[in-house]
């Protein structure tokens, strides 16, 4: 004997609920069809079971969503966590590794590594914790081998303290180098050209300037490496 199958108007609540649950986690169209496919080999709502459509609603609230509304914005550790991503993805666009700025090509790499097609995280909004921590690292480990980022803390007479963006600044001065962009490639070199840039006294280290200046450095070394990266490159 069939199952009874729930009234339309429970289904169109199962919906609408899931809707919700689409845009509160920021996933678009193609994502969304993507877990579909993955979950229960099907591509539209319509050709899923009551059942299916209420496992992916509990998926969906395990991931993050949550029934009620709320701003959408990570919270705490989260919020840090996705910020950092943000800044590693976007120091990689300016040494030239990475060719897509956005966050939609950071939350494609963030599923491949939490796990790939079927068992990835498959938005930015879910990842946190352990998740984050993984991305996190394959991002720097990313940019140690192909961006040439040194992430050892520099060393001072009052003990070592990290300043992750002037090692990307210094990564950045290596690869205009090795574009014959600039002719010194010495640490000197640089802290005069940073100087000169920012229109402050020539005695300066990027390591006493403050985090909006380094900021401006990095985007502008980042222009200045894709206008000579090979074409198909850049």
């Amino acid at each position: 004997m069939k199952a009874a199958r729930k009234p339309a108007s429970s289904r169109h609540s199962l919906y609408a609920k899931i809707s919700i649950a689409q845009k509160q986690l920021g996933l678009d169209e193609d994502t969304f069809r993507d877990i579909l496919e993955a979950r229960y080999e099907v591509r539209s709502r319509t050709k899923m079971s009551d059942a299916q459509l209420v496992d992916l609603l509990k998926h969906f609230q395990a991931q993050g969503f949550q029934p009620r509304p709320r701003s959408g914005k990570p919270k705490g550790a989260a919020r840090r966590e996705h910020g950092k991503m943000r800044a590693l993805w976007l120091s990689l666009y300016h040494l030239g590794v990475v060719h897509d700025p956005s966050d939609g090509a950071l939350a494609a790499f963030a599923k491949r590594v939490t796990g790939g097609k079927a068992a990835g995280v498959d938005a930015l909004a879910w990842i946190a914790g352990e998740d984050a921590s993984t991305v996190i690292e394959a991002l720097k480990d990313w940019a140690s081998r192909d961006g040439g980022v040194n992430w050892e803390p520099y060393a001072s007479t009052n003990g070592s303290f990290h300043n992750e963006r002037c090692r990307v600044i210094e990564a950045q001065w290596q690869k205009l180098h090795a574009l014959k962009a600039v002719r010194i490639d010495d640490r000197g070199a640089l802290d005069r050209w940073a100087c000169r840039a920012l229109g402050i006294a020539s005695h300066s280290s990027i390591t006493q300037l403050d985090a909006a200046q380094l900021d401006a450095l990095i985007r502008q070394f980042g222009e200045m490496i894709r206008r000579r990266l090979p074409e198909e490159q850049s």
